[in-house]
Formats: C-alpha cells, sequence, structure tokens
C-alpha cells in the first residue's frame, strides 16, 4: 500500500531514503525527534514522518542496529502497532532505553526470503523482534543440545540459528554466518 501511496502521492522512494538517511525526520513530534537523534549515535529505532501530496502520510520506521527499514502508510502503521504483542513492545522499549538484553554478536547484512516475509505480514508482525532475540543469544524453540552448539558457536566463531514461531505457527528459521557478516531469515520448510 505505500508504494501505491507514493505513486498516487507524487512520492519518490528513494528521495524520502535518502532524506530519513540524513537525519530529516519530517512531520514528527520534537520529543520523536530527540529520540531519532540518539537513536543516531547509539543504533536504537528511528521514525520518520513524510506527506505527500494527496494527505497521505509515509512513515518510515528504521529498526534498532539500523539493518532494517520499513516503508509504511500511517494507517498501516497504526493498524500494524495493534498487532504487536505486550512482549514485543516492552522488547522495543527496553532496546530504546539500552535496558535488558545486548546483542552478543553483529547481524551483518540481513536477508528475509519472500517466504519468511510473507508470512511475518500475514502475522501481523516484524522481523524486529525475532532478530533482536537471536542477535541477544535467546534462540527461541532450539533443543537443549542445539542451544549448547550455538553457545559453543558463538565463542568458536561459528554459524548460529535460532528457531521461532509467528503469531499464526508459521516456524521462521534466523541464520548468521560463521563470519557474522550475514543473517538470513526463511522458513523452516524452505531449509
Amino acid at each position: 500500500m505505500a508504494l501505491n501511496a507514493l505513486d498516487a502521492g507524487d512520492g519518490d522512494v528513494m528521495e524520502l531514503l535518502w532524506r530519513h538517511g540524513c537525519g530529516d525526520w519530517g512531520e514528527v513530534e520534537s520529543e520523536r525527534r530527540d529520540l531519532n537523534e540518539v537513536g543516531l549515535r547509539e543504533g536504537s529505532e528511528l521514525v520518520g514522518v513524510y506527506p505527500l501530496k494527496t494527505g497521505e502520510r509515509i512513515v518510515l520506521l528504521t529498526e534498532p542496529l539500523h539493518h532494517l527499514t520499513h516503508l509504511v502508510t500511517a494507517a498501516e502503521n497504526a493498524a500494524c502497532h495493534g498487532n504487536v504483542t505486550k512482549a514485543e513492545r516492552q522488547s522495543a522499549l527496553l532496546a530504546q532505553r539500552g535496558d535488558g538484553p545486548r546483542p552478543q554478536f553483529p547481524l551483518g547484512t540481513v536477508t528475509l526470503t519472500r517466504d519468511a516475509i510473507h508470512a511475518l505480514v500475514l502475522s501481523g508482525g516484524t522481523p524486529l523482534p525475532f532478530l533482536r532475540r537471536h542477535a541477544c543469544g535467546d534462540w527461541g524453540m532450539l533443543s537443549i543440545q542445539e542451544k549448547r552448539l550455538n553457545r559453543r558457536w558463538l565463542i568458536d566463531n561459528g554459524k548460529l540459528f535460532s528457531r521461532y514461531e509467528t503469531m499464526l505457527g508459521e516456524v521462521l528459521l534466523v541464520e548468521t554466518d560463521a563470519d557474522r557478516q550475514a543473517t538470513t531469515m526463511l522458513l523452516e520448510e524452505e531449509k
């Protein structure tokens, strides 16, 4: 919907991404601007709101660690926030404040398969909670032996993996390469 709104409102996605990346947050309140400035320095969430000629507003949400930016309409953004679980909201707040578990390794370049994106969209979720849990060493639905293996590979620079379930029961895998240069999110059935 956001791309349709951009087309109808004569918007340019690259221009919005450039403005967002340069610290032009558009029409956000002053408190959010202050949080964005801290977010630039500390790697926490960034939010920009940009009006189109049609009156529609586009929201750019850059997730903590600045690996992913979501482009949504203001209406989609409001609808998505209704589907976020209490635990996910608390996790995001802890990440913004700097409390809670800290990432134990870099994710590198994050890639999501088309099927993983589809599963997340259908469940009303985002990759953020899963990527954060993975980076912080919460391996999700792994066996005790798999978790031990991950802890060893965390020290010995081996491939790390996690398994999580979406709100609709789809099983997502998150895998980070041994060199920590790339992380992939895919459905378990794609493996």
